[in-house]
């Protein structure tokens, strides 16, 4: 199956430049929010909206703000804007939030480390990743590149844990 790289406008069909986001939009790096600018002779979109928070929630919780017809998601513009560039990998939420835009939430991964991020799996009965039930003892694995890594199995499900949460310190699991 081939490999898909994520492009920035939802349908595909162009990012606009850093410079012109600028031109359009305002970017607050502590609330996270954007804000539409004012646009010189064009009275019927000033009135609407100007000044006013761009965007709106979609069904899977990112915010989508809507230029020239050409949907994008709020993280990665506001990605571009504070840096100057567009974000060459995926955006992570640092807390999860997928609506919360700050700057200090955000931060431009690759897309396995993207996914250490996730929320523990509802079927997931130790409550952390990488620490499953087998029979009456507790196994600990953890995944690194691609290659699974045995940890141990313990009849404590707490040293099952630390053995899990050692090795993603060994491995700078969470960088």
């Amino acid at each position: 199956m081939p490999i898909r790289k994520r492009i920035t406008p939802i349908n595909g069909l162009r990012e606009f430049s850093p410079e012109r986001l600028n031109r359009l939009l305002r970017f607050d790096p502590v609330s996270g929010k954007l804000f539409w600018r004012e646009r010189p002779f064009d009275k019927s979109f000033n009135t609407k909206y100007s000044g006013k928070e761009a965007g709106w929630v979609c069904g899977q919780g990112y915010i989508n703000v809507t230029i020239e017809g050409v949907h994008y998601l709020a993280h990665r513009i506001a990605w571009a804007m504070y840096y100057g560039q567009w974000p060459t990998n995926d955006i992570d939420h640092k807390n999860r939030n997928k609506a919360d835009n700050r700057i200090k939430n955000l931060r431009d991964v690759t897309n396995s480390v993207n996914h250490r991020n996730l929320r523990v799996r509802c079927d997931n009965s130790s409550g952390v990743t990488g620490v499953t039930k087998r029979g009456n003892r507790w196994r600990a694995q953890i995944q690194v590149n691609g290659k699974t890594h045995y940890l141990g199995s313990y009849f404590s499900k707490r040293k099952a844990i630390e053995a899990r949460r050692a090795a993603e310190t060994k491995f700078d699991f969470y960088t």
